[in-house]
């Protein structure tokens, strides 16, 4: 998925979900650590940074179907 100039990657799961809330504050800047024991909250923001650097997309998304997304898009590369 993508289109022909770009590729869609998407990781999800079928867990409880994430609320609305607690989307945005995924990206809140200072980052508010997660609930890994001694993490710092940085792996969001700096997955994000990446993507965009490569001039691409990250999202979180909750499908209707239940659980999470992250949705990465990224140009194809040319060769």
């Amino acid at each position: 998925q993508g289109g022909d100039d770009m590729v869609r990657i998407v990781v999800a799961d079928n867990g409880p979900g994430l609320a609305p809330a607690r989307i945005t504050a995924a990206f809140a800047w200072p980052p508010v650590p997660g609930e890994t024991p001694g993490a710092l909250g940085l792996g969001l923001q700096v997955s994000r940074g990446l993507v965009a650097e490569a001039a691409g997309t990250f999202a979180i998304e909750a499908p209707p179907e239940g659980g999470t997304a992250v949705v990465v898009t990224l140009p194809r590369l040319r060769r």
